[in-house]
This record gives structure tokens, sequence and C-alpha cells, in this order.
């Protein structure tokens, strides 16, 4: 792993959300779907939140392996962001997911080589490498993201 790779990874996986969304019946974007927990535009907004978060827990893992890292799924500026922004615009929630895509990204590429060795230790998984975290909550964790939001548009009456 290293960082042009994963900021590649990124910002395809950015694209594929946001193109998702851009087609979406807006009208079904906001409407609580029965079998799912969130949103489509809460999780859009989850999504951007965590593009706006952890890529500076990774910069600081790579600066400072060792450290202790992480927050509750209840961590107020995670929650805050999302209550906040779930109402946006689908052009707005576009806009601000590609722009925080873009500076995601731009922070992991220059990630040094030798830095994505790192560990950190977290305060749910223990001790993890900088590859692992990126993973769990970056390139792992959007594509569910996109499925789970494209569920619950077919939950809310969409198809795709």
């Amino acid at each position: 792993m290293d960082g042009p790779s994963v900021a590649s990874a990124l910002d395809q996986q950015v694209a594929d959300i946001t193109g998702w969304l851009s087609t979406a019946d807006p009208a079904l974007l906001y409407r609580a779907p029965e079998a799912a927990e969130w949103t489509v535009m809460q999780l859009m907004a989850h999504v951007t939140e965590v593009l706006r978060y952890w890529p500076d827990v990774m910069l600081g893992l790579a600066a400072e392996p060792g450290r202790s890292f992480g927050r509750g799924l209840d961590d107020s500026v995670r929650t805050g962001y999302v209550a906040a922004h779930k109402d946006d615009t689908v052009a707005d929630m576009v806009r601000a997911m590609a722009e925080a895509g873009a500076r995601a990204s731009s922070k992991l590429a220059t990630i040094p080589d030798a830095a994505w060795a790192a560990t950190g230790v977290h305060v749910v998984w223990g001790t993890v490498t900088l590859p692992d975290v990126v993973e769990r909550v970056l390139t792992g964790h959007l594509p569910d993201h996109l499925a789970q939001a494209k569920a619950a548009y077919a939950d809310a009456g969409g198809q795709g």
C-alpha cells in the first residue's frame, strides 16, 4: 500500500458515490427507509464526514506511530455533522463530498512509503496497522456505504 494508490482508489470510490447520488431521485433520498437505520442523505453526510475526519488521523499515525486514536459511534462531531447536513440538497452534498474526497486523497498521497508500516492503538480495535485503518474506515468502508445507500434507496421506492 502506498499513498498514491490509496488516493487513486479513494478518488474512484468518491466518484462512484457522487455519480450514483447525482442520478438518484431526490424525492427518495430523504425518506426514512423501513429496513435501514439512516436515510440516503444521512448516509451521504456520514461518508462526507468520514472523508473530512479520518485522513488527518491517518497522517497523525504516519507521523507518530504507536499513538492512540479513535472515537465512539456517538462522537458529537460525527453525529453532529450528519444531523447538520442530512437535509442538504443533492448538489450541495455532491459538492461537499467531492471536495472532502479531493482533500482526503491529497493528504493520503503525501504519506511516505515507510510510514505505511506504522501502527496505532484504536480505542476498540486495539493495535492496527495504518493500511488496516485505511481499509476499515475508507477504502473498505465507502463501498459498504454505497451499497447501504442503494439498499435504503430501493427500500424508499427507488431503483438502482
